[in-house]
């Protein structure tokens, strides 16, 4: 799957935005927040649409993969891109946790990202909220999230574990997991 650009979502931005001053670090603290909070809605997701059913029992197989979604293009020529909040999007058994909210195809067909989100759009939030950085952070923070793959998969994996398929969430699971 291509990246896919999907505008304003909740829980991000409201548009592509510059920060005033050069090389402004100030983003690099925003932007470790919202990634503590991108993480946790994701978890909570898995976890979700487990509980639900939508994710079957057997799928077991979780990675991290590069971005398959993202708000907004970065400005040219700023000294800024954005940066990814969460470290990759989340894949269950070959499939984006988006794959088991709904179709993508029906994502700008139905409900409103911001105003009336559906189950698919909140799923996809988190995967597509970025930060403008300077770009020399975004090196830095590169590293940060190739290191933060493996310990969210296997956090991803064990709140699966725990969570039986069309069972009442497991409360105290998503506590020690998020």
């Amino acid at each position: 799957m291509g990246r896919k650009y999907v505008g304003a979502v909740r829980g991000g931005h409201p548009k592509a935005f510059v920060p005033k001053g050069y090389h402004n670090v100030n983003a690099l603290g925003q932007h470790a927040i919202g990634r503590a909070q991108a993480l946790a809605d994701s978890i909570i997701h898995a976890a979700y649409l487990k509980s639900k059913g939508n994710i079957p029992n057997a799928a077991t197989n979780v990675f991290i993969k590069g971005a398959d979604f993202q708000d907004f293009h970065g400005t040219p020529n700023s000294g800024y891109v954005m940066a990814h909040r969460l470290p990759g999007s989340i894949y269950i058994g070959n499939k984006n946790l988006s794959d088991y909210a709904g179709l993508y195809s029906r994502y700008f067909a139905v409900g409103n990202p911001i105003s009336n989100p559906t189950l698919l759009h909140m799923v996809i939030a988190p995967q597509a909220q970025t930060d403008p950085i300077p770009r020399s952070g975004n090196y830095a923070d590169t590293y940060l999230e190739s290191f933060l793959r493996i310990p969210l998969a296997v956090i991803v994996q064990h709140m699966l574990s725990a969570q039986k398929s069309n069972h009442p969430l497991e409360k105290n699971a998503l506590v020690d997991f998020v």
